[in-house]
């Protein structure tokens, strides 16, 4: 008969499933804000997946905002640069903002074409 007990407990060896089923061949760990999180394979791939995807929608939607913005507003080129950075605060991607009137304008047409892309 098999222990059953947390997925802390089956990494370690103490017991050799948890109460869904899942042995230390299913489970993976990863290190967030400072703390080992224990999670199955198949959810972390399903995150990476998903995280992955609306990177590439993201990156795009600021892509053709820029390119609107040019168009529209031909004395905002030099002002256009943003800057992505990981968020600790946040799973996903955040915008600094350089110049404030341009860079408001553009997130914000970037946030509308993103969420138009689903």
């Amino acid at each position: 008969m098999a222990i059953i007990g947390s997925k802390v407990q089956v990494w370690r060896g103490v017991a050799d499933q948890t109460s869904s089923g899942l042995s230390k061949k299913d489970l993976t760990r990863k290190k967030i804000d400072g703390k080992w999180r224990y999670r199955s394979k198949k959810q972390m791939a399903v995150v990476k997946k998903k995280g992955q995807k609306s990177r590439i929608r993201w990156t795009a939607a600021l892509k053709k905002a820029r390119v609107m913005l040019r168009k529209e507003y031909p004395e905002s080129s030099g002002k256009l640069v943003l800057v992505l950075k990981p968020s600790k605060k946040y799973s996903g991607l955040r915008v600094t903002k350089n110049e404030k009137k341009w860079g408001n304008f553009l997130y914000k047409t970037a946030k509308l074409l993103y969420s138009s892309s689903k």
